[in-house]
């Protein structure tokens, strides 16, 4: 009877782990079916699998539930590079704003490799992409925080990449791109031609091939490759981009215009194109209509600051004061640091009369550049107003010593022409504009 008590307690606890295995399975499947793979720990399917792998009642089912398990976690990393091959503007503008999702990837392929095992067919594959996203995920990183030694170890990486699958054309494109980070254009023109080699109808690889044409000034060659690239693809937002600086470099405005309305046509959410529309309008000038095209980059990036600041160029242009200072603020507000806002604004500040506000942002600008041979002109101007004629002479002069040659400033300002009557600064003019003598 003890036998038999001891064997059915045993059966019994068999029966339980057996239970308790299969909930964890069908928990397993959950987590598969809404994709909580190796997070969180308790509840996703990596470390379920390797909790119950080895239990006996799994034995049935431990081949497929690998096999599914390493499909799902290199899935998504796969789908990113075949919507990068296929140049999917949704992945690229994910690039574009450094998606923590690249975070994952490396980890999730280096996962389905240990699955499948070194021996898997699969297996040199899964770690050259696990190296690749590694790879990315630095150079996205020092773009990030502008640390430019990440570059070089990004390059190494994706060298290793080419050892373990020499046909990587997403790698070879990678290193491309890096070379452009470096200043190194025309590597970077060797490298998206060797990834075209690989990939001859790939439109990212020739879009961006034009552009490292564009940055080595061949402005013909680099249409020569947008134009290529949009006969394979003629809706590829960024090869219209590039094809349009192209066609400024060629002093053709009219067909840059064309190329960036297309460009915003298919992705309208590209800041960049709505800004270099913009600047293109303006070189044909059509100011409002440029105005309006910065406006519209930074409805789609608020924190824009060279669009902002060329609208505030511009209306300052227009004679619309109150709305330059305008932007000329919001650049303050986004770039506290960038000098030569606070500048424009002192300028206008002081031909509106508001000498006080004029003051602060002069002194704000000096802070940030005390060097601004502009500011201790426009500091004389201002001591003028405030009638402190030793003031002003003193800062005149320092404009003059540190390099400011504007004639025409000097005598469009009618407060400055009168100070040019009194002697001081009439030595001055005479020493440094003895032609006007």
């Amino acid at each position: 009877g003890a036998i038999a008590s001891v064997g059915s307690k045993g059966m019994l606890h068999a029966d339980d782990q057996d239970t308790a295995t299969m909930a964890l399975y069908r928990r397993f499947k959950d987590a598969l079916a809404g994709n909580k793979l190796l997070s969180p720990a308790t509840d996703a399917a990596y470390p379920i699998y390797m909790e119950i792998k080895d239990r006996p009642a799994i034995a049935p089912y431990r081949q497929d539930m690998r096999r599914n398990l390493a499909a799902a976690l290199q899935d998504e990393a796969q789908k990113a590079i075949n919507d990068y091959l296929e140049a999917n503007p949704v992945e690229l503008r994910k690039r574009w704003s450094y998606d923590d999702r690249y975070q994952q990837f490396p980890e999730y392929l280096d996962k389905a490799a240990e699955l499948l095992g070194p021996d898997h067919f699969m297996y040199a594959n899964l770690k050259a992409r696990e190296l690749y996203f590694s790879g990315l995920n630095l150079r996205l990183k020092g773009e990030q925080e502008k640390k430019s030694e990440l570059f070089d170890e990004a390059v190494a990486i994706q060298e290793n990449v080419l050892k373990l699958d020499s046909t990587a054309a997403y790698a070879m494109n990678e290193l491309g791109l890096l070379a452009r980070r470096k200043g190194d254009y025309s590597g970077s023109v060797e490298y998206f031609q060797d990834a075209l080699s690989l990939s001859p109808t790939w439109v990212l690889a020739q879009t961006n091939l034009c552009g490292s044409f564009t940055n080595l000034g061949k402005n013909d060659m680099a249409e020569k490759a947008c134009l290529k690239a949009l006969s394979t693809d003629s809706t590829f937002a960024l090869a219209y981009y590039n094809l349009g600086i192209a066609q400024m470099g060629l002093s053709n405005a009219r067909a840059a215009i064309g190329s960036f309305r297309q460009s915003v046509k298919f992705d309208s959410l590209y800041p960049l194109a709505w800004s270099r529309l913009g600047d293109a309008l303006y070189s044909t000038d059509q100011k409002e209509d440029a105005v309006n095209m910065w406006k519209e980059s930074t409805k789609i990036d608020p924190a824009f600051t060279l669009a902002y600041n060329n609208i505030a160029v511009v209306s300052e242009e227009l004679g619309r004061t109150e709305e330059a200072l305008m932007f000329y603020k919001k650049v303050t507000e986004l770039a506290p640091d960038d000098p030569d806002a606070y500048l424009d604004i002192a300028k206008l500040e002081l031909n509106s009369g508001n000498i006080t506000a004029s003051e602060n942002a002069l002194t704000t600008h000096l802070r940030l550049k005390p060097d601004s041979p502009d500011a201790f002109f426009t500091l004389s101007r201002l001591k003028t107003r405030q009638h402190k004629s030793d003031a002003a002479l003193q800062a005149f002069r320092t404009a003059l010593e540190k390099g400011f040659r504007d004639i025409k400033s000097i005598e469009d300002d009618p407060a400055m022409k009168q100070q040019l009557e009194k002697q001081g600064f009439r030595d001055l003019m005479k020493k440094y504009f003895p032609e006007k003598d």
